[in-house]
């Protein structure tokens, strides 16, 4: 969550500072021996958890690898009849429809994770009926993913403005769906997300979408699971028409470790609360608050609020409060009806003074244009001594 090593949240945290020092102390002395005594990478393999907003520590171990060992293959499975991930392509010939519901994404979590506790992806089945979806049977063994999931899909595109929104889930035995990766592509773009000189317009076209490069160990009963949809609101803006393609061939490319991968030779040191004195300390911290109300017309509001946060530094005798709300809404029966709004607030109290800074942002969108709408204002012991009001449109050429 955008934090040092030794106060990561969610956990384990480990002590980074001595494995810095120890990196620094090889390359730096002139008698370290010639090879470094740790493994090429160490990486957290993550599992299982129980989706939910927040957690203290996450379930996996940590793994390393070197340049004989955890060497994924590849394995391929393919979209198939009956929705699922089969090991064969299929023979006959079938293709699907992928629906654009402009109410996926409401399990996304967070927009962006830095550090605020909580927004964590949410259990993912409500998102996954929106979808649609393919998986594989339940696993007779345990399969661990390193390296970066590759979809193929051969479209039927009716319009370069449109979205393909994939995200690869473990669905436990208890059915249980809880997401693994994600990956979304604006087929105006390429897959460098460069826009094309012509665009290409109505047609069937071949996309390749990778995820982010992931260790995660899928158990043994546990299913894997590729959710498809057309949008992602409120992670990504929502399509500026309501149309959608579809899928005429498929198939999903998993780097897999065959014989598991090898656990750390030696652990990580536990992490140091450094330093010893502390230049500031944490006055109030307040759990964050998040909402989601559904209004009469068919409006749904998700967001967040941070009640006002405050930190003192000792050495300069200063006191900084933060506060912060996030308000997204969308109507899923217009395709751009999206509104998002974020609202910020910092003091600052010295002793000679107060410093007051707040915010405003809006977002709105119609089929040609985004409409972006700011707001700044700033205050010192009590006197506005800059303000600040503007509105720009930026025309929707690719998105």
């Amino acid at each position: 969550g955008h934090h040092y090593p030794d106060h990561g949240h969610p956990g384990p945290a480990m002590g980074f500072q001595q494995v810095a020092l120890e990196w620094w102390d090889h390359w730096l002395r002139a008698d370290a021996p010639e090879e470094p005594p740790w493994p090429s990478l160490r990486v957290w393999m993550r599992e299982f958890d129980p989706p939910q907003d927040a957690m203290d520590r996450r379930n996996g171990a940590w793994v390393q690898s070197g340049p004989a060992a955890c060497e994924a293959v590849s394995r391929q499975v393919w979209l198939a009849g009956a929705r699922t991930l089969a090991d064969k392509p299929a023979t006959d010939r079938q293709d699907w429809l992928v629906p654009l519901d402009l109410r996926h994404g409401q399990a996304s979590g967070d927009t962006g994770y830095f550090g605020r506790f909580g927004g964590l992806p949410l259990m993912q089945n409500a998102d996954d009926d929106r979808a649609l979806v393919f998986e594989t049977p339940p696993l007779e063994q345990d399969l661990f993913l390193y390296g970066s999931v590759a979809v193929e899909l051969q479209l039927e595109v009716k319009d370069d403005r449109s979205q393909i929104c994939l995200r690869l889930n473990d669905v436990s035995p208890e059915n249980v769906s809880a997401r693994v990766g994600l990956s979304v592509l604006n087929l105006a773009l390429d897959e460098n997300l460069d826009a094309p000189e012509m665009q290409r317009g109505a047609g069937v076209r071949t996309v390749r979408i990778r995820f982010h490069s992931t260790a995660y160990r899928f158990r043994a009963g546990h299913r894997i699971r590729l959710s498809i949809g057309a949008s992602y609101w409120p992670i990504v803006w929502t399509p500026p028409q309501a149309r959608t393609c579809r899928i005429l061939h498929g198939c999903v490319t998993l780097p897999v470790l065959p014989n598991g991968p090898l656990g750390l030779q030696a652990p990580f040191p536990e992490p140091l609360d450094l330093p010893e004195r502390k230049s500031f300390e944490i006055c109030s911290a307040p759990a964050l608050i998040r909402s989601c109300r559904h209004g009469r017309d068919g409006e749904i509001a998700t967001g967040w609020h941070q009640p006002q946060s405050s930190v003192h530094y000792t050495d300069t005798d200063t006191t900084f409060y933060y506060e912060t709300r996030a308000d997204h809404r969308i109507n899923p029966a217009l395709t751009n009806s999206a509104r998002s709004v974020f609202e910020h607030r910092m003091q600052a109290k010295r002793p000679d003074g107060c410093a007051v800074v707040t915010s405003r942002m809006q977002a709105t969108a119609t089929a040609g244009a985004y409409a972006l709408a700011g707001r700044i204002d700033v205050f010192w012991s009590g006197d506005r001594v800059f303000s600040r009001q503007w509105s720009v449109d930026v025309e929707r050429r690719f998105s």
